[in-house]
């Protein structure tokens, strides 16, 4: 019977399933003990970096990333964290000793490289970072499109910062054709800003219409198109388009007032335009406009009742300031205190700011047409009021009897 048992082979298959699992136990077991303290110390490191404890971490990462060199996302880790630590050498150096690394794959060196190009940019070595991003655009095997993407954009930005306005459009062109996106808004910026630096008539026409063909509805090429109406002489079409402006875009008015008020042919025809669309409109850029346009003319008593009017709307110092100019002129010469109301609401004007970008929020003093913060464009726009003032239409009327 026992001879039996041993010659039978499913007897042998079952005698051993227990020396084989407690094999596998054994080994794994001494796996374990091997990589533990590699494990712990990964947690370590975590633990400090969600505790802030920023150069703790940097130097728990830094003891991995010297045991594990082809731990590519332990790498990009730690030079994010001497990015943040202000070290832009030492993570420019950590990508460095990346992309050394012959065993690298296509889409992991694409991702150190966006990463270098990244800090050399934030180091202000564009020449680096824009050759870089080329020889990335160059490779021709990003089958990542998001990677393309990025790269794009970045170049992109660097050629904007350098002022390359036709490298950054062949840019956008070449982002369109390869991944479909189409920078419309940047791209008629760029048109236009080509066309303020040319001195050809005939240039600057084909480049502002290129503008406007891109952006339809944006403020600048309209604008742009408004200048070179009148530089070519036509001035009647150049009308047509204010008013077009003022329906459109009627904050760049107040802003835009020395150079539109010629087209219309002087201050009078300027102030006829103004009284069409002033009633609709509660913004002081637009009533403080014209009340100086009234004053201009020497006709105060027009332009104490646009203010009268207008600060019953909408009170701001903005208005007030305008008042004190045109109605107590004289006045301010010789009373003190109306002095001293006059520089302090031109004191408040001066120090707060007009403008606000609508995507990152910094405030400016003057327009621009890209923010300076967020480098968005068109996102700049004017304060819906310039420092709100409480208000009550008082007994006596602003207009001198």
């Amino acid at each position: 019977m026992l001879t039996a048992l041993l010659s039978n082979p499913h007897y042998w298959l079952f005698a051993l399933l227990p020396i084989a699992a407690a094999s596998a136990y054994i080994l794994g077991a001494r796996n374990t003990k091997q990589e533990k303290p590699q494990n712990i110390d990964y947690f370590r490191a975590l633990n400090d970096l969600l505790s802030n404890r920023t150069d703790q971490a940097i130097e728990a990462f830094t003891k991995l990333a010297e045991t594990k060199q082809d731990e590519v996302d332990l790498h990009l880790a730690l030079a994010v964290l001497f990015c943040r630590r202000g070290e832009l050498d030492r993570a420019i150096y950590v990508h460095h000793r990346l992309l050394k690394n012959s065993n690298l794959s296509i889409n992991d060196k694409t991702r150190v490289q966006l990463a270098l190009a990244d800090n050399y940019f934030r180091s202000g070595l564009f020449d680096r970072a824009e050759t870089l991003l080329l020889a990335i655009l160059e490779q021709n095997n990003l089958n990542d499109k998001e990677s393309l993407v990025i790269a794009t954009k970045k170049i992109i930005s660097i050629f904007e910062r350098e002022q390359a306005w036709e490298k950054a459009i062949l840019q956008c062109e070449k982002l369109e054709e390869s991944a479909g996106i189409v920078l419309q808004k940047q791209l008629a910026h760029y048109h236009c800003e080509l066309a303020v630096a040319s001195t050809q008539l005939t240039e600057r026409q084909a480049l502002i219409k290129k503008a406007q063909a891109l952006d339809p509805d944006a403020p600048r090429p309209l604008l742009e198109h408004i200048y070179q109406l009148v530089d070519s002489g036509n001035t009647s079409t150049a009308g047509q388009c204010i008013n077009s402006l003022y329906n459109k875009h009627s904050w760049l008015l107040p802003q835009s007032a020395d150079k539109l008020i010629p087209v219309l042919g002087g201050n009078k025809n300027f102030i006829a335009f103004l009284q069409t669309h002033i009633e609709s409109s509660t913004s002081p850029r637009l009533h403080s406009l014209l009340a100086y346009l009234y004053h201009k003319e020497g006709d105060d008593s027009k332009a104490l009742e646009t203010l009268d009017k207008a600060l019953e709307k909408a009170p701001s110092f903005l208005l007030l300031q305008t008042l004190l100019r045109t109605d107590w002129a004289n006045s301010v010469q010789k009373d003190p205190r109306l002095a001293a109301m006059l520089n302090a609401a031109s004191a408040l004007l001066n120090a707060d700011a007009k403008y606000q970008c609508s995507e990152c929020g910094v405030s400016l003093v003057k327009h621009r047409w890209r923010c300076p913060g967020c480098h968005s464009w068109d996102s700049i726009l004017p304060l819906a009021d310039i420092i709100p003032i409480p208000y009550q239409r008082p007994t006596i009327s602003l207009i001198k009897k």
